[in-house]
């Protein structure tokens, strides 16, 4: 398991989905990063994907920026398989 407790990098998944709706992809070889203070200094936008997940971290860590955050309403595929079109089982 890596770091945040993250098993490894984007889900193939994922990858495939993006690729058929022809949303490039750079970095998907890499471990996820947290974001830092400097984050929020330097970009336009801070995405979060799972925001049951992510917005109590935030809060705790970032309790001047967390507001700034976009939530999206995206769970990990093993909370929400439906998201990439298959079953737990299948």
């Amino acid at each position: 398991m890596g770091i945040l407790g993250n098993i490894g990098t984007i889900s193939h998944l994922a990858v495939n989905f993006l690729n058929g709706i022809q949303v490039p992809i750079t970095g998907k070889d890499r471990s996820p990063v947290s974001v830092q203070k400097e984050d929020f200094l330097e970009y336009d936008r801070i995405i979060c994907l799972d925001k049951k997940e992510h917005l109590p971290m935030m809060q705790a860590r970032f309790p001047i920026y967390y507001e700034e955050v976009e939530y999206w309403e995206i769970a990990d595929v093993d909370v929400s398989p439906s998201f990439f079109g298959f079953a737990p089982d299948s």
